[in-house]
């Protein structure tokens, strides 16, 4: 007997965990796919802020995954109005470094969700 409950809560234990690695999976893939933007040679205001409505658009459940979420998109926010000021008629010195240094911030980011959805 105790060893057909234990068999049993192993076997519960083992569906609860396969449940919870496929929704993971899932929120996955749907936050990754959206992240194609990062790519582009030349990212513009617009296409960051299209970006950052993607990923708040997630309904993400798996808390590590939301928090890598967050901090994206706040690197996002900060790359979004640097670009801003870049496409102005005459941005500060500076704005191109500041510009390399968070679209490196975000693709990190990027790279960290795609490490953890990976395991």
């Amino acid at each position: 007997m105790k060893w057909q409950l234990a068999g049993a809560l192993g076997a519960g234990i083992l569906a609860i965990g396969t449940a919870c690695n496929t929704e993971r999976k899932k929120e996955c893939d749907e936050l990754i796919s959206v992240l194609t933007p990062l790519d582009d040679e030349a990212p513009t205001s617009a296409s960051i802020a299209r970006l950052r409505s993607a990923i708040e658009a997630q309904r993400l459940d798996d808390e590590p995954l939301h928090e890598y979420a967050g901090t994206l998109k706040s690197t996002l926010e900060v790359l979004w109005s640097t670009l801003a000021v870049k496409e102005a008629p005459s941005p500060p010195d500076g704005t191109d470094d500041v510009l390399k240094a968070k679209i490196k911030q975000a693709k990190a980011a990027r790279d960290d969700i795609a490490h953890y959805c990976s395991e």
